[in-house]
């Protein structure tokens, strides 16, 4: 078994896993890095496909995949849900108008790093930004009044339950300190 097959194997099982202790985080932790500096390109990006949708991506992990070049970070940095808004402001500053670029498409930008993304004044962050629904503040605030105003229209009367003359009568043994 080469050490592409190992690094993909590990990830798998643990990205799997429905339950992850400090000893299994640790232990994926180890072979990861122990793996890493070894491995294809071509399995850097699976691993990275595979980290991007786990929700027990250890942040470290997620964060170094993130500083890799684009062919193998872009899945992580625009879905995983480790990455907060200050990690992804940190790895603009750090990788770029390219890594912007990927991170503008996030549906969870933030006011703060959505204007960092601007003040690149690049193409490719402006048209990522420009098509990012969650951005497009005109559709969120109608499609949120529209979906308000749905849910209302759907509600059910209210309709108040009727205690029965025993039921009362325990009520109010209850609150004298009485013995149900």
């Amino acid at each position: 078994m080469t050490r592409n097959d190992l690094l993909l194997l590990a990830t798998n099982r643990f990205c799997d896993s429905s339950t992850h202790n400090h000893l299994s985080i640790d232990q994926y932790k180890e072979a990861f890095y122990l793996l890493i500096g070894a491995v294809s390109t071509h399995t850097k990006q699976r691993v990275a496909q595979l980290i991007s949708t786990c929700e027990y991506a250890p942040r470290a992990i997620v964060l170094y995949i993130s500083l890799e070049p684009l062919s193998i970070s872009a899945s992580v940095l625009s879905a995983s849900k480790t990455l907060g808004q200050l990690d992804l402001l940190r790895i603009v500053e750090m990788k770029g108008v390219d890594h912007a670029a990927i991170i503008a498409t996030r549906h969870d930008l933030g006011p703060s790093l959505a204007q960092r993304l601007k003040s690149f004044n690049s193409a490719d962050v402006n048209t990522a930004l420009s098509t990012n629904y969650a951005l497009n503040s005109e559709n969120s605030i109608t499609d949120v009044n529209s979906l308000y105003e749905e849910i209302e229209s759907r509600k059910d009367p209210v309709v108040k339950p009727v205690q029965t003359s025993v039921e009362q009568a325990l009520m109010k043994a209850t609150a004298r300190g009485g013995r149900i």
